[in-house]
């Protein structure tokens, strides 16, 4: 069962998913997921998020739809 969905929406911010990440590994007591949403980066965001957290979903969209939209293609999906 997931406590919490943590929704994460990525543009040319591949050199902050190592921190996060890591941040997120440290916590403990609580189930969630993590569901991100790529906006077109031109660095290699999505790649680290494919090679390093294959647990997280991942959405790449081909052109960057903006945060609010981005945020909204991941609520069908969060359980």
């Amino acid at each position: 069962m997931t406590d919490v969905s943590i929704f994460l929406v990525t543009y040319n911010s591949a050199g902050l998913l190592p921190a996060l990440a890591a941040s997120l590994d440290r916590c403990i007591g609580v189930n969630f997921e993590v569901l991100a949403v790529d906006n077109a980066s031109r660095d290699a965001s999505a790649a680290w998020i494919r090679e390093h957290r294959p647990d997280w979903t991942l959405i790449e969209n081909s052109t960057n739809v903006g945060f609010g939209r981005a945020n909204n293609q991941l609520l069908p999906i969060a359980t």
